[in-house]
């Protein structure tokens, strides 16, 4: 484990690629974690962005528990942090993200933060 984080240290930036299932995952957000201690260049891509997500809000926000519904699958964490889209199969792993715009829905605008973000609004284009 040192020897790669000395060669994550020594790197101009990290790259986290995406991957699918939850192999690596813990790794990954380390390698996240580090590099916004480390205030190093990171590119996060799909996969990579989740665990930057992830990470943020284990360090960060404090929710320990903090993981992917779809790494979740036994239900245990009360901080899904990155949710599956109601209109992708949970069955099948690949070739199911979502190109373009659709419709966010914040379920009780008046206490979340995100739809804060848009003037309250009950639902946004994006």
């Amino acid at each position: 484990v040192q020897d790669c984080e000395a060669r994550l240290r020594a790197a101009h930036g990290i790259f986290v690629p995406g991957g699918f299932g939850d192999r690596g995952i813990e790794g990954k957000a380390r390698a996240a974690g580090l590099a916004r201690e480390w205030k190093k260049p990171y590119l996060g891509v799909c996969l990579g962005m989740q665990v930057a997500i992830i990470q943020f809000a284990r360090d960060m926000l404090g929710l320990a528990d903090a993981t992917s519904e779809e790494f979740d699958k036994e239900k245990a964490s009360r901080n899904h942090v990155i949710m599956y889209m109601p209109e992708i199969s949970k069955e099948t792993m690949g070739a199911n993200m979502r190109l373009g715009a659709r419709w966010v829905e914040f379920p009780n605008s008046a206490a979340s933060q995100c739809a804060g973000l848009y003037g309250g609004a009950e639902r946004v284009m994006e």
